[in-house]
């Protein structure tokens, strides 16, 4: 994975001021555990050219490794604001707050993926454990509706995929 971007560290010599040159160089950062080079690098491309949205998800992902949950949040907010048809970033995101125990707001983000591919089984897996730990959390007649909803539209599909214990709504 690492030598994909040797080239672009030929390139940046030449064309320091490409804002693809810059992703790619902080892509190489990022793949490589230097997460806050690859921030530069990112924020640099900004910089250049603020038109290129997916340097948001970038530095969403730089800033999740480095562990500043205020960041990650403002770049995946600012990458789907910018791209809420984007079903990877708007998971990524979801998950991202799954492990912070933010479980409302993963299933929201969740639900708008959803909305964009109704028939994506990653997508209703995780909303079913989503919805699932909120019923465990606050029991309440609408989050067991919604997780039971979930959960047979992921059977329909037969790749339903959860310990015992998670099916026991």
């Amino acid at each position: 994975f690492r030598s994909d971007f040797e080239p672009a560290v030929e390139l940046s010599e030449k064309y320091s001021d490409n804002v693809y040159i810059m992703e790619s160089l902080g892509l190489k950062c990022l793949s490589g555990g230097d997460y806050k080079k690859a921030v530069e690098y990112f924020k640099n491309g900004l910089q250049k050219d603020s038109n290129q949205t997916y340097l948001y998800y970038d530095l969403a992902r730089a800033y999740q490794k480095l562990n500043i949950s205020d960041k990650v949040r403002e770049y995946f907010d600012k990458f789907t604001e910018f791209n809420p048809k984007y079903v990877k970033g708007l998971f990524d995101y979801a998950n991202w707050l799954i492990e912070i125990s933010d479980f409302e707001d993963a299933r929201r983000k969740l639900e708008k993926a959803l909305k964009i591919e109704p028939d994506n089984i990653d997508i209703l897996n995780k909303l079913f454990f989503v919805q699932y730990t909120l019923v465990r959390k606050n029991v309440s007649e609408y989050n067991i509706r919604e997780a039971i909803s979930v959960s047979n539209k992921a059977k329909e599909f037969g790749k339903f995929d959860y310990n015992p214990e998670l099916q026991e709504l």
